[in-house]
Formats: structure tokens, sequence, C-alpha cells
């Protein structure tokens, strides 16, 4: 059984998640969700609004987004400036270090909690720091 299948079985078991019993083979044809109706422009005026959202009025807004999202500045620059979209890897460490961003995105994807992305991320670091304590993986 792959790990895939183990995790999914672990979520249906210990947090009443909704995962599907097979990840390939299913899509999500009827999904809701808003990305599907969004074209480029659209997607990275909401995306851009998250990281103004997340920023606006800190000092150095787009060296933090540099340093979020492990590029250079010029690149940064970019998305601050709303030239372009990050990549997956870029977006996705964005989404780790920025509450707000994640948030925006899985509203997107149609994923989204219901919780404040800073509750949500607080949540998250305190289940983390809890699962070190008792001795990482086992």
């Amino acid at each position: 059984m792959s790990d895939v299948v183990n995790l999914a079985d672990y979520g249906r078991e210990q947090f009443d998640f909704g995962f599907p019993e097979r990840f390939a083979g299913r899509s999500r044809e009827k999904s809701q969700a808003p990305i599907l109706s969004m074209g480029t422009d659209q997607a990275t005026t909401a995306l851009h609004g998250s990281l103004r959202r997340e920023l606006d009025g800190q000092d150095s807004p787009v060296k933090r987004v540099a340093k979020g999202a492990d590029v250079n500045l010029r690149t940064a620059e970019n998305y601050w400036d709303k030239k372009n979209l990050p990549g997956l890897v870029p977006a996705i460490r964005l989404m780790a270090t920025m509450p707000e961003f994640a948030a925006e995105v899985l509203r997107l994807a149609g994923l989204q909690t219901n919780l404040d992305p800073r509750l949500d991320r607080a949540i998250n670091d305190l289940m983390r720091a809890a699962f070190e304590a008792k001795g990482g993986r086992q």
C-alpha cells in the first residue's frame, strides 16, 4: 500500500477528514473552486491582493516576499507589482510563511477552512510543538 493511501487512511481515522478512498482516478470535475472560472489576470489579482493584505504597511515588503519565497529581489518585485505569479515552489514557500497568502490559495482551490489564517497557523504550530515534545516521529 502506498504512503499516500496510508496518509489518507490515517486522516480518515484520526481526524474524520473527507479524504477520498483513492486519490488517483477520481477527478473533481464538479468542483466549485473559484480558480476554475478565473483567468490568469484574475488569479494574479487575487494572489497579489493577499500579499498586499499581509504586508502593506510593513517595512520592506518586497524583501519579505523575497525571503518568504526564497527568490531574488527582482522576482519578488514582479510578484509585488502584479507582473507575474510565483511558480509552484515559491508559492508553496509563501504559503508556509504568509498565512494570508495561504488562505487565499486555499480559497481559490475551494479548500479553505473557516478559520482566520493566523489562528489556523497558530493551531498548526501548537500541534507541531506538541508532536515534537512527545518525541517526534515514532
